[in-house]
């Protein structure tokens, strides 16, 4: 009597999985992520002179993108007129000779504003100029 051989199984592909030690991403990283992508992207600009500045700008961006599709949104608000009641750590409020009294613009952002599935993560730390040149000035 032969000993019939049984058919050979086909190895099946292993599904793509994570190494156990790999976690998914928590709001803690995904805050800390988003505020280096924007202190990079803040320093870009210094690096014009290399060609390779376009390089890592686009780099940057679709990191950000990829961010912004997981729900994290950056929110730089340099430039912007300082209202009371803003939801904004001011580091330092600055006399300004360049802005008219009363006048107050968010001059500089050391960190951004960081929003996880529209949820305030990290509230963003400023300096406000404030204007202190008379409009009566040199009369």
């Amino acid at each position: 009597m032969t000993k019939s051989k049984k058919p050979a199984r086909k190895a099946q592909p292993k599904a793509d999985r994570a190494p156990d030690s790999a976690t998914a991403l928590g709001d803690g990283s995904m805050k800390l992520l988003a505020l280096e992508c924007w202190r990079i992207k803040k320093l870009i600009p210094e690096f014009a002179a290399n060609r390779k500045h376009l390089v890592l700008q686009t780099s940057v961006g679709k990191m950000i993108d990829t961010l912004a599709a997981l729900g994290v949104a950056i929110d730089d608000p340099q430039g912007s007129e300082f209202k009371d009641g803003m939801t904004l750590n001011v580091a330092v409020f600055d006399n300004s000779d360049q802005l008219e009294i009363g006048q107050r613009i968010v001059s500089e952002t050391l960190s951004p504003n960081i929003f996880i599935r529209d949820k305030l993560a990290n509230t963003a730390r400023v300096i406000v100029s404030v204007g202190k040149k008379d409009g009566l000035h040199g009369t």
